[in-house]
């Protein structure tokens, strides 16, 4: 999750850009759930399946229960990031835009 943040803070110019533009806060929250998807999501449900078929005939139950509780709370956190990101970028005005601020 903070990857993701700091990803985000390091690119918040490109962010407000197009919130210069016109860009609306559900359309801003719907681009970074997008971006998240793409981006975090789909490799952790990939990788974590293939893992998981690969070593399924030595993981007991025990521990694909502890495996699937910590999955849920990745996917949980991951889940959140969006609307995390969204306020970290907050609102930005084109003259900070323009000024590099």
């Amino acid at each position: 999750m903070i990857v993701i943040l700091m990803t985000w803070w390091s690119r918040r110019a490109d962010y407000a850009n197009y919130r210069a533009f016109g860009l609306t806060a559900p359309q801003m929250i719907l681009l970074l759930t997008t971006e998240t998807a793409l981006t975090f999501w789909l490799p952790i449900v990939v990788g974590s399946s293939l893992a998981c078929l690969a070593l399924a005939p030595w993981i007991s139950p025990v521990t694909a229960r502890l495996l699937a509780g910590d999955y849920g709370t990745l996917l949980l956190t991951v889940s959140l990031t969006p609307m995390l990101g969204a306020l970290l970028l907050g609102r930005r005005s084109a003259f900070e835009v323009a000024k590099g601020g």
